[in-house]
Parts: C-alpha cells; structure tokens; sequence
C-alpha cells in the first residue's frame, strides 16, 4: 500500500498514469475519486445532449467546455439565449428526474462571464 496511506486494508488500485512517473502503471485510488469520474462522465453526457438539441434548434455551437457553450449567431437572428437555455435544460430520457437548470448572456465578443 502507499507510505502514509493510512486506510491500507481498503485499498483500491488500477491502472493510470502515475502522477511523478508519468508512466503507466497500477496506481492506488478512492471511492471519492471513481465516484467523481462517474458524476465527471455522465454531466458530460448531459452537455452532449444539450448540444444535440441546440445544433437541432439552429444553433451553431463554435466552443465548449466543461459545462460551457457558445454559438454565434446573426444580430437579428430568432434564436435567443432562452432558446438555447430551454435546449441545455430540455428533460433527457435517459435521465429522469435529473433536475438542470442553466443561464446565459449575450455579447458581441467571447467573455468568459458577463
């Protein structure tokens, strides 16, 4: 088990990159860690499906990140910020009951918050 690890009979281990190494080896982890890939995996499902129903709705998407979209669009285009608010919050099958919510602004020019 790992120096200084002081839950050694609860050990979990798996295959990564090693963090000092660089190297692909067997490296010990967490429930925390795995449970935060797991909540990681399916919010970046979530932003997929919000993608989809933005590029439906006419949007064209030119950045995103993490739980981040831009799209630009023309000065007197229809399509708003609650257009595409009710795309990233629209219920997903796959997921009921997961409750979303979202926010927005417009601006000539990318910022990162307005």
């Amino acid at each position: 088990s790992k120096k200084g690890n002081k839950y050694k009979a609860t050990d979990l281990f798996c295959q990564g990159i090693h963090q000092e190494t660089h190297q692909w080896q067997e490296i010990d982890t967490r429930g925390a860690k795995l449970f935060e890939n797991a909540v990681q995996a399916v919010c970046r499902d979530v932003l997929a499906e919000g993608m989809i129903n933005c590029r439906d709705a006419g949007f064209e998407l030119v950045l995103h990140c993490h739980d981040e979209l831009v799209a630009e669009t023309d000065e007197d285009s229809h399509l708003t910020v609650d257009t595409m608010v009710e795309c990233m919050t629209r219920h997903i099958r796959w997921a009921k009951g997961f409750v979303l919510g979202a926010a927005g602004f417009e601006s000539p020019y990318y910022v990162k918050e307005a």
